[in-house]
């Protein structure tokens, strides 16, 4: 199975929850969905943690933003604070969808 980017809204990712914080980084944002996150679901390769698509370089984030998702839509901002408990638990939720959907 191939890795999927999912989301968690601005207004939950930058909430306090949990101590482990990225800092200082510059985004992919989509305005509807939230900031991006990438991770392999099942399999060889399954990603333990989200992956945050972001950057501490504002032009690096912008290049890999337009190369890995152009003309969807998103931005690249600057967030001096996100926590990534709210993706954790994204990334479990995501996992047991698709294991009960596999199942029926």
């Amino acid at each position: 199975m191939r890795g999927v980017f999912f989301h968690v809204p601005v207004e939950k990712a930058v909430e306090p929850a949990g101590y482990e914080c990225v800092t200082n980084r510059w985004w992919s944002v989509h305005p509807d969905k939230g900031l991006a996150f990438y991770a392999q679901l099942f399999g060889y390769g399954r990603s333990e943690s989200p992956s945050p698509q972001c950057n501490s370089d504002e032009s690096t984030a912008r290049h890999l933003n337009e190369r890995l998702r152009p003309g969807q839509g998103y931005e690249v901002k600057f967030f001096p604070v996100v926590f990534m408990s709210h993706a954790s638990k994204e990334l479990t939720r995501l996992r047991k969808t698709e294991r009960e959907s596999a199942t029926t």
